[in-house]
């Protein structure tokens, strides 16, 4: 049904496997689709299930909101790191107002960025990919199977997080980018065939 590469078995989001996630990710589906069936007015996300059985924590994959959450504490007790309007909100944990995020896709390959701003013009930035290779799925399940920005927006918050620790400990010069390059790297990927799927405070 999916064809299992190393990278599958390597790219891990707090407790999660590619792999692993994709078993939820089909339990998911098939429990999505038997209540709500082809009604268009409901979104599949997994982002969007409250409980998961065998899994004993809410949102269950919700993975880039718990790695900024981990940032709320170090974010507040530097907030004069920052600037601009950013500062303020950092004080008060709301780290939410400053984050940037987007996923691109091309068939089956997904590419996400996840940042949050340190002034008015930069960020911390990550970045992640991951393809996926699906067969015996159609129609409706393999529309909703292929709904993996929750788990690559993961990976690109891990990779953000360690980026913002290196920052929180001075070492700037190879954890902040240019809040610019975000776009020049999206504008390669669109290059490359790949089109926007989601985005949250990102401006084409």
């Amino acid at each position: 049904m999916i064809r299992v590469k190393e990278f599958h078995l390597n790219a891990k989001v707090f407790e999660d496997t590619a792999v692993g996630f994709f078993i939820w990710q089909l339990f998911c589906v098939d429990a999505f689709l038997e209540q709500y069936g082809d009604d268009p007015y409901e979104v599949y996300d997994p982002a969007f299930f409250t409980s998961i059985p065998g899994k004993d924590r809410a949102f269950p994959f919700m993975y880039a909101e718990r790695w900024r959450a981990k940032l709320v504490r170090p974010f507040r007790e530097a907030a004069s790191r920052f600037g601009g309007k950013i500062r303020e909100l950092y004080c008060h944990g709301l780290l939410q107002f400053g984050t940037i995020s987007c996923t691109w896709v091309r068939g089956s390959e997904y590419r996400s960025l996840f940042a949050q701003l340190i002034d008015d013009n930069r960020v911390v930035l990550g970045e992640a990919a991951l393809p996926v290779e699906v067969h015996g799925l159609e129609g409706s399940r393999l529309d909703c199977f292929l709904q993996i920005t929750s788990f690559v927006e993961g990976l690109a918050a891990e990779q953000m997080y360690s980026n913002a620790l290196l920052f929180l400990q001075g070492r700037t010069e190879t954890a902040i980018f240019p809040k610019e390059s975000m776009r020049a790297k999206v504008k390669e990927w669109e290059r490359q065939g790949f089109r926007l799927h989601l985005a949250v405070n990102f401006e084409v």
